[in-house]
């Protein structure tokens, strides 16, 4: 008789619980909660887990995050999912993993980017052999760095960890740990023992193009706004001979580090900007995508026409591109494609080789092509201007 067809579904209530109080997010919870049930032999080798939506309605949590709790244990071998059947437990004779990879973050509610990134360089990660955990450095509500969750994590054997944009306190535990590390940011290059890479991400790639793309359309002057001090393409405009004008929105509160509050947030101040009465530049660029939505959604409410009372153009991530209705130009950052390359640097350094340090300190451009306003109702020009 096969394991299968002699499991069970153990049904009623799971013995444990979530709590939203806690700083670990609530998948990790729910992961969590699961793997000591199999562990323990609460669950048994051949039982059947109850099913996602069971488990989201007994914990209060959703959909979402029980079905990505269950694919955190399926990935590191503890159960098998099985189509019509239900998630099968293996207990211990699960995957055997390569080694482990901790990703250090510095935030739980990382953005798009970072979530494009990190989910795609996690699967590419898991596929190879590598279970990936993940751990949280920053600052409690007393302000003080919180490293317990790294610590917790370092109490385990770790090959590699991927921090994940600059994050002096993690790095600090990593080197005196001497874990060997790749560090992502947008910094200066670091000098230290275990940094085994740093790949810097320029957001002023693809300015240089921009800007001449704005001096062919006439362009005389800019207005660059951004949520916080910035210098995406001022410089490489002023070179030219173009006039820019800056200015901050402000991020919403802490609390409310959401898509939806950082739109709104802009929205707000935006509409507040086209009510001063103040004259409208030949074009608006904007430092983040959801900036541009909320700056939309106020020239909308306040009659500015796109492109005819003033031109937009908004650095933006592949995929979380602002829609409206002429399509705005703009400088693309591709979180996917980034997390390819970084894979590759991942795999060379997880394997020891020998390569020199240039060779992987890598400077990743946002400098795809901008993409021209509507011509007309049926086409779109991508011949690069704004």
């Amino acid at each position: 008789m096969s394991e299968i067809s002699k499991g069970s579904v153990r049904s009623g209530k799971v013995p444990f619980g979530v709590s939203r109080a806690s700083r670990e997010p609530l998948v990790m919870q729910v992961a969590g909660g699961l793997k000591a049930c199999i562990l323990s032999g609460y669950y048994k080798v051949g039982d059947i887990l109850p099913a996602t939506r069971d488990l989201a309605q007994e914990l209060g949590v959703s959909h979402i995050v029980t079905r990505g709790a269950v694919k955190i244990l399926a990935d590191a071998g503890l159960i098998s999912p099985k189509p019509s059947i239900g998630c099968v437990v293996l207990g211990g004779r699960g995957k055997l993993w390569k080694g482990r990879v901790l990703f250090v973050f510095r935030n739980h509610g990382q953005g798009y980017f970072e979530n494009v990134l990190v989910s795609v360089l996690r699967e590419r990660l898991v596929k190879d052999g590598y279970l990936v955990v993940s751990a949280v450095v920053s600052p409690d509500k007393s302000g003080k760095i919180d490293v317990s969750e790294l610590e917790i994590q370092l109490m385990h054997p770790v090959d590699m960890a991927v921090v994940v944009f600059d994050n002096p306190p993690a790095v600090e535990i990593l080197e005196r740990r001497d874990v060997p590390y790749l560090q992502l940011g947008d910094g200066r290059i670091p000098v230290a023992k275990k940094c085994v890479g740093y790949v810097k991400f320029d957001r002023r790639g693809g300015a240089d193009d921009f800007a001449q793309a704005c001096v062919k359309a006439g362009v005389r002057n800019v207005e660059e706004v951004g949520f916080e001090r910035f210098d995406d393409v001022t410089a490489a405009l002023e070179a030219r001979g173009v006039t820019v004008t800056s200015w901050t929105v402000g991020t919403p509160d802490s609390r409310h580090h959401t898509p939806e509050a950082f739109a709104l947030k802009a929205r707000e101040k935006f509409a507040a900007r086209l009510a001063s009465g103040k004259p409208l530049p030949d074009l608006f660029y904007f430092s983040d995508d959801y900036l541009c939505i909320g700056a939309l959604a106020a020239m909308q409410k306040a009659g500015v026409a796109v492109p005819g009372d003033v031109r937009i153009a908004t650095w933006a991530n592949a995929g979380n591109v602002p829609v409206c209705a002429c399509l705005p130009a703009r400088i693309m950052l591709d979180p996917a494609a980034s997390a390819e390359k970084i894979f590759k640097i991942v795999g060379r350094a997880l394997k020891k080789e020998k390569f020199e340090r240039e060779d992987i300190c890598s400077v990743y451009h946002g400098g795809e092509s901008v993409a021209r306003h509507r011509t007309d109702e049926r086409t779109v020009n991508q011949g690069g201007k704004p």
